[in-house]
């Protein structure tokens, strides 16, 4: 029979292997996130700034 509270030490530490893996997924997606509209933004205003001046 196994040790039931092994068992439950196990699903604790799992549990918190997949919250630290949700965490740095979310973070990662955040970062590139904003990276991206950082780009887009200054892809943007470039735009706006070319169309002004060949306007």
């Amino acid at each position: 029979r196994p040790n039931p509270m092994l068992f439950t030490e196990d699903y604790i530490h799992g549990r918190l292997y997949l919250r630290r893996i949700c965490a740095a997924y979310t973070l990662f997606i955040v970062e590139f996130g904003n990276i991206i509209l950082d780009q887009v933004l200054f892809l943007y205003r470039a735009l706006t700034v070319f169309a002004k001046v060949k306007g």
